[in-house]
């Protein structure tokens, strides 16, 4: 006789995988090394070192960088002006006459770098005191840019002779709205020796035009 309850059935679980074996008739997992030519069996895979493969797609873009600093202000012209190197280009220089023209230059409208020398020289029949000085003029603007003076005594040279020179350098910085006139000028402000002669000579004026003076 059978009883009338609930009966249970059984879930039959699947059978567990053997993860990481082999699967049923395969051979077991192995490396096999073989030439560049030789041929993958059944089951197995081919790998290979040390090979390149194609080339990959060109990456995206970068951002822009950050924006470098500024050069320093370039030149944009030069402009010169001299006296020349004969023995008769010179300026004969008064005693205590002011303002003696010895060389000039027209700049146009801009910024300058300017520099100049003059040489001043003297002579006289003792060793006296000489005081002599030379300056970088706007003359357009009637101002003073730059100035230079020489005192000393002069020395014996021959024949009861005696001489003295010295190079007096002139420089300034100048902006311009319109053209100036840039000169170098002189004078002999003492002159103790007996019939002295002071002379200024082999001056020149050089002007770089820049972007801006800073």
């Amino acid at each position: 006789m059978r009883s009338r309850g609930r009966t249970r059935s059984r879930r039959r679980l699947p059978p567990r995988r053997n993860e990481g074996r082999p699967a049923a008739g395969a051979p077991p997992a192995r490396s096999t090394f073989v030439s560049k030519k030789g041929k993958c069996k059944k089951h197995e895979t081919r790998v290979s070192w040390n090979s390149e493969g194609p080339a990959g797609k060109n990456g995206a873009n970068g951002g822009n960088g950050t924006n470098g600093t500024n050069g320093a202000n370039g030149a944009v012209a030069g402009y010169f002006a001299s006296e020349g190197l004969a023995p008769s280009n010179f300026v004969v220089l008064p005693e205590e006459v002011e303002g003696i023209h010895v060389l000039g230059k027209t700049l146009p409208a801009g910024n300058y770098l300017i520099s100049a020398k003059v040489e001043t020289a003297a002579e006289g029949k003792n060793s006296a005191l000489i005081v002599n000085a030379c300056e970088l003029r706007d003359e357009t603007s009637k101002t003073t840019l730059d100035l230079s003076e020489w005192d000393g005594l002069l020395g014996a040279f021959e024949g009861g002779v005696f001489v003295g020179a010295t190079t007096l350098p002139l420089q300034a910085a100048l902006s311009i709205s319109s053209p100036h006139v840039i000169s170098v000028q002189c004078e002999d402000r003492f002159d103790f020796a007996t019939s002295g002669k002071v002379i200024a000579r082999r001056a020149q004026i050089f002007a770089v035009q820049t972007s801006s003076n800073s």
